[in-house]
């Protein structure tokens, strides 16, 4: 894993953190959405026509984000290039699915999916 920064460092990119009690939340929950094809696209452009352009600030994957097999190619088509826009200023946060799972050990949390997500080791 490298150090190489890909994108960033323009107002194009950024992050919200915790929004006031006050404050609704927009979460977006989606499952399944690894097929990187005409269905994903539809289901990603009709959730940002629904939020008009809203910003969530939750983004939850809830597995089998890539299919077949959670490769890191298949990551890059089914989640990096169907969803760079949002990318760019929404936090993810990803559950490992059985499709996922194919390519990663999760004994020794090593693969395409425990190289790209950093989560919390002690919540």
């Amino acid at each position: 894993m490298g150090k190489t920064v890909l994108a960033g460092g323009d107002a194009k990119h950024f992050l919200t953190t915790t929004p006031g009690a006050t404050s609704p939340l927009r979460v977006w929950a989606m499952g399944d959405s690894g097929t990187a094809n005409a269905n994903a696209a539809a289901v990603r452009d009709a959730y940002l026509s629904y939020a008009s352009g809203e910003p969530h600030d939750v983004w939850l994957m809830l597995g089998d984000n890539a299919y077949p097999a959670g490769t890191d190619a298949r990551y890059q088509t089914a989640v990096f290039n169907m969803y760079s826009q949002l990318l760019r200023n929404t936090v993810l946060w990803s559950t490992v699915g059985n499709h996922d799972a194919m390519s990663a050990t999760s004994a020794t949390q090593s693969g395409p999916y425990d190289d790209m997500f950093s989560l919390p080791t002690a919540g």
